[in-house]
């Protein structure tokens, strides 16, 4: 992200990032007396640090600078720039996200994580909530950019965390997993998760965070932006009154085959929730998405 501001007289662009993609545009560090050139060791030692944050659970974000001329066009503002340092942000699950993938896993349903941060930071709170399990995969969007269709279709199973991903890595995945049979819940608050979540089969939006095209492209609307009310009847969501009909429970208390859910408070975080149902539920699920019925796994909306 990176906003222009007036110092002293002068325009200035203030940079915000993936630490990797920040440094990767920085020719200079500001250090406490002077703006030096960044060399490569002066990278990779700020690489080193940001993992050590990233695998204590912190999220990292780059800081950088650059002043501008009135000449200056976009596509060279985030240029040669000017590298201020290093932010880690605590950011813990709620302390009821744990029991509720638990609850999720009694339920014969799968919890995994989709986030744009780092692999270290995502696979540190995917073991802390249960969801990274041994033998399971962290994946990279550079990763998932090297596999083709077929190939991702075949691994989801065996994948419980991605990391690093982008609004097409998420489209891709829930394509992967309906490929596999999976009716899938999609959720997110973002602009850039609406396509994912229209492409699901139920699209859920968060009601705090979320913005306004993720609440259109949704079926419901998650009220507390809390993923404890998964498996809570009647607390924190309500339907998306563009459904047109009002959610039948009976029908698709255990009808969803994969979820994807934000696990934290206030984060772009992911989780995917698949289990195994009879044909007799896949057949009453999708009897109740042509009729525009939005619910989701055990869940009665409150306040209809």
């Amino acid at each position: 992200m990176t906003v222009t501001r007036q110092r002293a007289g002068r325009s200035w662009a203030f940079i915000k990032g993936v630490p990797e993609v920040i440094l990767e545009r920085c020719t200079f560090m500001r250090t406490t007396h002077a703006v030096t050139a960044l060399t490569a060791s002066d990278r990779a030692r700020m690489l080193q640090a940001s993992a050590r944050m990233a695998h204590d659970a912190l999220r990292v974000l780059a800081l950088a600078e650059r002043p501008l001329d009135e000449s200056a066009i976009p596509e060279e503002i985030e240029q040669d720039l000017i590298f201020l340092g290093l932010v880690g942000l605590q950011d813990p699950p709620r302390a009821e996200a744990l029991n509720a993938v638990k609850r999720c896993n009694c339920a014969g349903m799968r919890t995994v994580m989709s986030t744009g941060d780092h692999p270290d930071t995502a696979r540190a709170i995917a073991r802390e909530l249960g969801i990274l399990e041994h033998g399971e995969a962290v994946v990279v969007g550079r990763e998932l950019d090297r596999m083709d269709d077929q190939e991702l279709t075949q691994r989801v199973p065996g994948i419980a965390v991605y990391a690093r991903v982008t609004a097409e890595h998420k489209l891709r995945i829930v394509r992967a997993w309906k490929a596999r049979g999976a009716v899938v819940a999609m959720t997110g608050d973002g602009v850039n998760d609406a396509p994912a979540l229209k492409e699901a089969s139920i699209g859920v939006a968060m009601g705090v965070t979320g913005t306004e095209v993720t609440k259109e492209a949704a079926a419901i609307i998650i009220t507390d932006d809390n993923f404890a009310s998964v498996d809570q009847p009647g607390d924190g969501w309500a339907a998306n009154p563009g459904a047109g009909h009002r959610p039948d429970r009976s029908r698709c208390a255990n009808a969803l085959h994969l979820c994807i859910w934000p696990a934290r408070a206030r984060r772009y975080y992911s989780s995917f929730i698949s289990g195994t149902h009879s044909a007799a539920h896949r057949e009453k699920r999708e009897e109740s998405t042509m009729r525009g019925i939005t619910v989701t796994s055990g869940l009665q909306p409150a306040n209809l």
